[in-house]
Protein backbone atom coordinates (compact mmCIF):
# COMPACT_ATOMS: atom_id res chain seq x y z
CA UNK A 1 0.00 0.00 0.00
CA UNK A 2 1.52 3.19 -0.80
CA UNK A 3 -0.73 5.64 1.37
CA UNK A 4 -2.70 5.18 4.44
CA UNK A 5 -5.15 7.24 6.53
CA UNK A 6 -4.06 10.01 8.61
CA UNK A 7 -6.23 9.01 11.54
CA UNK A 8 -4.75 5.42 12.19
CA UNK A 9 -6.39 2.10 14.13
CA UNK A 10 -4.00 2.59 17.25
CA UNK A 11 -4.84 6.40 17.15
CA UNK A 12 -8.40 5.68 16.86
CA UNK A 13 -8.44 3.17 19.56
CA UNK A 14 -6.92 4.81 22.13
CA UNK A 15 -9.68 7.30 21.22
CA UNK A 16 -12.56 5.65 21.05
CA UNK A 17 -11.52 3.77 24.52
CA UNK A 18 -10.83 6.59 26.15
CA UNK A 19 -11.59 6.80 27.01
CA UNK A 20 17.09 -2.73 12.38
CA UNK A 21 16.74 -0.98 8.96
CA UNK A 22 15.12 -4.65 8.54
CA UNK A 23 14.76 -5.80 12.11
CA UNK A 24 12.87 -9.50 10.90
CA UNK A 25 9.80 -10.78 12.50
CA UNK A 26 10.32 -14.66 12.75
CA UNK A 27 7.08 -15.82 12.28
CA UNK A 28 5.35 -13.39 10.13
CA UNK A 29 5.78 -12.46 6.45
CA UNK A 30 8.21 -9.05 5.93
CA UNK A 31 10.08 -7.00 8.14
CA UNK A 32 8.89 -5.83 11.71
CA UNK A 33 8.59 -2.22 9.91
CA UNK A 34 5.97 -4.11 7.93
CA UNK A 35 3.99 -5.83 9.92
CA UNK A 36 3.48 -2.99 12.20
CA UNK A 37 2.58 -0.55 8.87
CA UNK A 38 0.30 -2.99 7.44
CA UNK A 39 -1.47 -4.04 10.60
CA UNK A 40 -2.44 -0.80 11.41
CA UNK A 41 -3.18 0.29 8.32
CA UNK A 42 -5.30 -2.92 7.21
CA UNK A 43 -7.31 -2.59 10.27
CA UNK A 44 -7.68 1.36 9.78
CA UNK A 45 -9.29 0.35 6.65
CA UNK A 46 -11.66 -2.12 8.05
CA UNK A 47 -12.70 0.22 10.58
CA UNK A 48 -14.29 1.95 7.38
CA UNK A 49 -16.82 -1.27 6.98
CA UNK A 50 -19.27 -2.03 8.87
CA UNK A 51 -18.85 -4.96 10.72
CA UNK A 52 -20.65 -8.30 10.70
CA UNK A 53 -19.89 -10.67 13.32
CA UNK A 54 -19.98 -14.75 12.62
CA UNK A 55 -21.94 -16.46 14.94
CA UNK A 56 -20.03 -19.69 15.07
CA UNK A 57 -16.20 -21.03 14.01
CA UNK A 58 -13.05 -19.84 14.46
CA UNK A 59 -9.83 -17.24 13.08
CA UNK A 60 -6.51 -16.80 13.31
CA UNK A 61 -5.04 -13.64 13.13
CA UNK A 62 -1.96 -11.88 12.63
CA UNK A 63 -0.29 -8.15 13.11
CA UNK A 64 1.47 -5.95 15.40
CA UNK A 65 2.04 -5.30 19.41
CA UNK A 66 3.06 -1.92 20.81
CA UNK A 67 3.69 -0.83 24.60
CA UNK A 68 4.64 2.30 25.33
CA UNK A 69 5.46 2.73 28.84
CA UNK A 70 7.08 5.52 31.60
CA UNK A 71 6.80 6.70 35.39
CA UNK A 72 4.30 9.14 33.95
CA UNK A 73 2.25 8.80 30.66
CA UNK A 74 3.27 12.89 29.86
CA UNK A 75 6.87 11.63 30.14
CA UNK A 76 8.48 13.02 26.27
CA UNK A 77 10.33 9.74 26.19
CA UNK A 78 9.64 6.55 27.10
CA UNK A 79 10.34 2.93 26.61
CA UNK A 80 8.82 1.31 23.39
CA UNK A 81 8.42 -2.31 22.52
CA UNK A 82 7.20 -3.31 19.14
CA UNK A 83 6.41 -7.12 18.65
CA UNK A 84 4.28 -9.38 16.54
CA UNK A 85 0.90 -10.64 17.85
CA UNK A 86 -1.03 -14.30 16.59
CA UNK A 87 -4.76 -14.48 18.14
CA UNK A 88 -7.20 -16.47 17.80
CA UNK A 89 -11.01 -15.78 17.83
CA UNK A 90 -13.61 -18.10 18.57
CA UNK A 91 -17.19 -17.10 17.92
CA UNK A 92 -21.00 -17.85 19.40
CA UNK A 93 -24.14 -15.59 19.30
CA UNK A 94 -23.07 -13.57 22.07
CA UNK A 95 -19.55 -12.62 20.45
CA UNK A 96 -15.97 -13.41 19.76
CA UNK A 97 -13.59 -14.17 22.83
CA UNK A 98 -9.80 -13.52 21.56
CA UNK A 99 -6.58 -15.33 23.08
CA UNK A 100 -2.92 -15.60 22.01
CA UNK A 101 0.64 -14.57 22.01
CA UNK A 102 2.87 -11.16 22.00
CA UNK A 103 6.30 -12.28 21.06
CA UNK A 104 9.72 -11.27 18.86
CA UNK A 105 9.94 -7.77 20.84
CA UNK A 106 12.51 -5.42 19.98
CA UNK A 107 12.48 -2.16 22.40
CA UNK A 108 14.37 0.93 23.59
CA UNK A 109 14.70 3.03 26.35
CA UNK A 110 14.02 7.22 25.96
CA UNK A 111 12.14 7.20 22.92
CA UNK A 112 11.41 10.43 21.71
CA UNK A 113 7.40 9.99 21.51
CA UNK A 114 6.27 12.28 19.58
CA UNK A 115 8.89 11.07 16.55
CA UNK A 116 8.01 7.83 17.19
CA UNK A 117 4.07 8.12 17.16
CA UNK A 118 4.54 10.67 14.12
CA UNK A 119 6.26 7.65 12.43
CA UNK A 120 3.92 4.68 13.58
CA UNK A 121 0.77 6.02 12.94
CA UNK A 122 1.34 8.59 9.93
CA UNK A 123 4.38 7.83 8.47
CA UNK A 124 6.03 5.18 5.98
CA UNK A 125 7.64 2.08 6.46
CA UNK A 126 10.79 3.54 5.70
CA UNK A 127 10.24 5.92 9.21
CA UNK A 128 9.01 3.20 10.55
CA UNK A 129 12.02 1.29 10.14
CA UNK A 130 14.10 4.29 11.05
CA UNK A 131 12.55 4.85 14.31
CA UNK A 132 13.34 0.69 15.06
CA UNK A 133 16.92 0.52 13.76
CA UNK A 134 19.01 1.16 17.45
CA UNK A 135 15.83 -1.41 19.40
CA UNK A 136 17.60 -4.41 20.15
CA UNK A 137 16.02 -7.92 21.02
CA UNK A 138 13.74 -8.52 24.15
CA UNK A 139 13.15 -11.62 25.38
CA UNK A 140 10.09 -12.94 26.76
CA UNK A 141 6.46 -13.21 25.91
CA UNK A 142 2.91 -11.92 26.90
CA UNK A 143 -0.01 -14.54 26.86
CA UNK A 144 -3.51 -12.88 25.43
CA UNK A 145 -6.07 -14.53 27.39
CA UNK A 146 -10.07 -14.33 26.83
CA UNK A 147 -12.34 -13.04 29.09
CA UNK A 148 -15.32 -11.52 28.12
CA UNK A 149 -17.69 -11.05 24.63
CA UNK A 150 -20.60 -9.17 23.65
CA UNK A 151 -21.28 -8.97 20.31
CA UNK A 152 -18.01 -7.43 18.38
CA UNK A 153 -16.85 -6.06 21.72
CA UNK A 154 -14.82 -8.18 24.22
CA UNK A 155 -12.24 -8.09 27.08
CA UNK A 156 -8.80 -9.81 27.31
CA UNK A 157 -6.60 -10.59 30.30
CA UNK A 158 -2.40 -10.06 30.19
CA UNK A 159 0.27 -12.13 31.48
CA UNK A 160 3.77 -12.24 30.82
CA UNK A 161 7.54 -11.04 32.02
CA UNK A 162 9.70 -9.82 29.07
CA UNK A 163 13.50 -8.73 29.44
CA UNK A 164 15.71 -6.02 28.18
CA UNK A 165 19.45 -5.30 29.11
CA UNK A 166 19.05 -5.85 32.28
CA UNK A 167 15.51 -4.75 32.88
CA UNK A 168 12.41 -6.70 33.40
CA UNK A 169 9.40 -5.70 32.32
CA UNK A 170 6.09 -7.33 34.05
CA UNK A 171 3.20 -6.86 31.81
CA UNK A 172 -0.54 -7.54 33.71
CA UNK A 173 -4.08 -6.65 33.86
CA UNK A 174 -6.90 -6.21 31.14
CA UNK A 175 -7.69 -5.02 28.15
CA UNK A 176 -10.87 -4.28 25.56
CA UNK A 177 -10.69 -5.06 22.23
CA UNK A 178 -13.54 -4.75 19.15
CA UNK A 179 -13.72 -7.09 15.83
CA UNK A 180 -14.12 -4.55 12.64
CA UNK A 181 -14.44 -5.19 9.10
CA UNK A 182 -16.89 -7.26 6.69
CA UNK A 183 -16.53 -10.49 8.40
CA UNK A 184 -14.93 -9.68 11.57
CA UNK A 185 -11.35 -9.24 9.30
CA UNK A 186 -10.14 -7.25 11.76
CA UNK A 187 -9.67 -7.18 15.74
CA UNK A 188 -7.96 -4.22 17.72
CA UNK A 189 -6.86 -4.25 21.08
CA UNK A 190 -6.08 -1.10 23.67
CA UNK A 191 -4.62 -1.94 27.23
CA UNK A 192 -3.97 1.25 29.48
CA UNK A 193 -3.14 1.80 32.89
CA UNK A 194 -5.63 4.40 33.26
CA UNK A 195 -9.19 2.86 33.79
CA UNK A 196 -11.41 2.94 30.68
CA UNK A 197 -14.97 3.03 30.07
CA UNK A 198 -14.61 -0.50 29.73
CA UNK A 199 -14.05 -1.37 32.82
CA UNK A 200 -10.53 -3.01 32.10
CA UNK A 201 -6.96 -1.85 33.56
CA UNK A 202 -3.19 -3.19 32.46
CA UNK A 203 -0.75 -3.38 34.75
CA UNK A 204 3.22 -2.63 33.47
CA UNK A 205 6.11 -2.33 35.79
CA UNK A 206 9.93 -1.87 35.39
CA UNK A 207 12.20 -3.94 37.76
CA UNK A 208 9.16 -4.00 40.38
CA UNK A 209 8.30 -0.35 39.78
CA UNK A 210 5.05 0.82 38.69
CA UNK A 211 4.76 2.16 35.13
CA UNK A 212 1.91 4.27 32.94
CA UNK A 213 1.39 3.21 29.61
CA UNK A 214 -0.42 1.54 26.83
CA UNK A 215 -0.42 -1.86 24.78
CA UNK A 216 -2.00 -1.43 21.66
CA UNK A 217 -2.79 -4.36 18.98
CA UNK A 218 -4.00 -4.33 15.58
CA UNK A 219 -3.69 -7.83 13.22
CA UNK A 220 -5.94 -9.30 10.47
CA UNK A 221 -7.13 -12.58 9.29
Amino acid sequence: MNTKPMLRAGLTLCAAFALSGCLKGTGLQGSLAEVVYNSITEVGEFENETTTMPTSGTASYTGSALIQMADSATDANQRVMAGEATLDARFSAAGGAVSGTLQNFVGAKDVDMQAFNAAIYTGTVADIETQLADFSPVDGTIDVTADTSTGERFTVGFSGTLTQDGDTIEVGGTGAGQFVGADADGVKVYGGTTLNGFGTQSTLSENGSAQEGQIYINATK
